[in-house]
């Protein structure tokens, strides 16, 4: 499992073997031997967002993840942490790795939409044509959020940054002109850009992934019983059931977070389609057919991953 770690405001570089930004000072493999305090806390992170945990295993996590702030864990609560995770993180090592990336880019994307309101909300609200020192400034920060997003080279980040970058480069010609109004322009629509990839973090954060836990784990009992395809679909709707109706709560009221994204923020509009996969997806989720709400779940994301291309 691979610990991924971003420092955004210290020095990036370019993972080529995954196209990934990180910081090379907080990359490391979690193996059975390590105690690296960063290494826990990551392994604490996933746990705690597992829904299948048991309510001992969860209160176990969260005592963990309060201690291993303050010292460095035992060596026994350390064994019983892996052991914890060993039964409880059942997925594959491509899906895990492709969560950790999109959860470690998002970081990025959060620091870059902090830095672009700070602007928004301070700099540019009673700034005047004669302020040439906030002008370069803002020219100086955008300049340095560019710099990193040229440097995203895995999708869907790249075909996002591309297009947050064009508008960035928009926004610092505005500020060179001292355009204040067309500054603004461009980097309020260089945040909607990155509503999209927010929405996409969510999708797979609050839904794909646990989707992909419950079906793992009933897949495993399907096949240790070798049972039919009628005893399949009752063993889906006996599997969790309160922890599962949660989840299906989320697959309903997920189609009501796209209104927070626009459309024109992307080339190709794609709500529509959204909304389609979505409504097909409450369908197999209130039907008990997990492997096909999974799939179309996750369509959606490669729908969302691909669309400005």
């Amino acid at each position: 499992m691979k610990c991924v770690y971003s420092t955004y405001r210290s020095n990036i570089h370019v993972n080529t073997k995954r196209g990934i930004i990180i910081s090379q000072a907080h990359v490391h493999t979690h193996h059975d031997s390590c105690k690296n305090n960063d290494c826990l806390r990551e392994l604490i992170l996933w746990l705690t967002e597992d829904i299948s945990l048991t309510v001992s295993d969860r209160r176990y996590i969260r005592d963990l993840s309060r201690e291993v702030k303050k010292n460095p864990l035992s060596d026994e609560k350390q064994k019983r942490l892996k052991q914890i995770a060993s039964i409880s993180l059942p997925m594959s090592a491509d899906a895990m790795d492709a969560a950790l990336r999109i959860r470690s880019h998002r970081e990025f994307f959060v620091y870059a939409w902090r830095i672009i309101g700070r602007i928004l909300r301070t700099q540019l609200r009673k700034i005047k044509k004669t302020d040439v020192f906030v002008f370069a400034d803002i020219i100086k920060k955008l300049g340095i959020l560019s710099n990193t997003f040229e440097r995203m080279t895995i999708y869907p980040f790249k075909l996002y940054a591309t297009l947050i970058l064009q508008d960035i480069a928009s926004a610092m010609r505005a500020c060179a002109q001292f355009e204040i109004s067309d500054t603004r322009t461009y980097l309020k629509r260089a945040r909607s850009r990155m509503k999209w990839i927010f929405l996409l973090h969510k999708l797979y954060k609050e839904i794909v992934i646990p989707l992909t836990f419950f079906l793992t784990r009933a897949m495993l009992r399907i096949r240790r019983n070798g049972v039919t395809w009628t005893e399949r679909v009752k063993l889906f709707r006996e599997f969790d059931a309160v922890k599962y109706a949660a989840l299906r709560k989320k697959v309903h009221v997920f189609p009501s977070t796209l209104s927070l994204v626009s459309d024109l923020a992307v080339i190709k509009p794609m709500k529509h389609k959204l909304n389609i996969l979505l409504t097909s997806a409450k369908v197999y989720m209130d039907a008990y057919d997990w492997p096909r709400a999974l799939l179309t779940l996750v369509r959606a994301a490669r729908l969302i991953s691909t669309n400005p291309s």
